[in-house]
């Protein structure tokens, strides 16, 4: 489907509940996905992207494909969407920079977890439940410059 096609459409959340660490200058933002009510059963996730630039009231960041996922009891890293990175770098819409800097910040924070600075704070927020931000259709249109 060209670009052109999309359409887009009011969606509200409906997965697990999630708190992400995300650092300044980090190619990587670290997430705690856990079922509704059930936060002492979820998993990590680190999502490859772009490090955060901060408006006056937004943070602005680009998913970069590539993540990773951690499970209990034993946290390996099991690597998702590896395909997708290369196919957007490929396609020329991520650097070698990029794609390079997105790889060893997503290395680095999962040799830290499941400790380190990021588990310590996902284990302490997991108590707070914030429920998901639904950005209205009409903005969402506004910013990508359609009707």
């Amino acid at each position: 489907m060209d670009v052109d096609e999309w359409e887009l459409d009011e969606v509200g959340w409906t997965g697990d509940d999630c708190t992400y660490v995300i650092r300044p200058g980090r190619w990587c933002a670290v997430g705690w996905f856990a079922p509704p009510g059930c936060p002492e059963h979820g998993r990590f996730y680190v999502n490859g992207q772009r490090p955060p630039y901060y408006g006056s009231d937004e943070i602005v960041t680009l998913d970069l494909e590539l993540d990773a996922e951690l499970r209990p009891p034993d946290y390996l890293s099991t690597w998702k969407d590896h395909d997708l990175l290369l196919r957007a770098h490929n396609a020329g819409s991520i650097t070698a920079g990029e794609k390079e800097n997105v790889i060893n910040d997503m290395l680095t924070v999962l040799e830290l977890l499941p400790e380190g600075p990021d588990s310590i704070l996902l284990r302490n927020f997991v108590s707070a439940r914030v429920p998901p931000a639904r950005l209205p259709l009409t903005k969402l249109r506004e910013w990508n410059g359609l009707p």
